[in-house]
């Protein structure tokens, strides 16, 4: 994907197998898509005259979680997404950082303080 192919796409590319995990969004004046895995963390993805060209942020669960050890993870992917949006994706960089996302180990505590991580 160009430059050019970024800030002319008209609409949020499909990630055919990333497709039973997301739903449409409401945001009131871009295209919004969010994707909702199974460790509980996901994206919201949106596209329009608001945002930054096709543009991501990452949604974390609800439950507690320890920030340092979901920053240590997002590292990985070498994106801003643990404290900012990430925007002027092409679509091969949304699916990368998506599946990146999916691969997230969730975190919950054990009631002696020490935590752990569960798949």
């Amino acid at each position: 994907t160009t430059i050019k192919e970024v800030l002319v796409m008209k609409e949020i590319p499909i990630i055919e197998d990333l497709e039973e995990y997301k739903m449409l969004g409401h945001h009131p004046v871009n295209k919004q898509m969010e994707y909702r895995f199974e460790n509980g963390f996901g994206a919201s993805v949106i596209l329009g005259p608001h945002s930054y060209g096709l543009e991501m942020m990452l949604l974390t669960p609800d439950t507690a979680m320890d920030d340092q050890f979901v920053k240590e993870q997002l590292l990985v992917l070498e994106s801003d997404l643990y404290y900012d949006v990430v925007g002027h994706m092409s679509a091969s960089r949304m699916e990368f950082l998506l599946k990146g996302i999916q691969g997230l180990k969730s975190y919950r505590e054990v009631e002696d303080g020490e935590c752990s991580n569960t798949k």
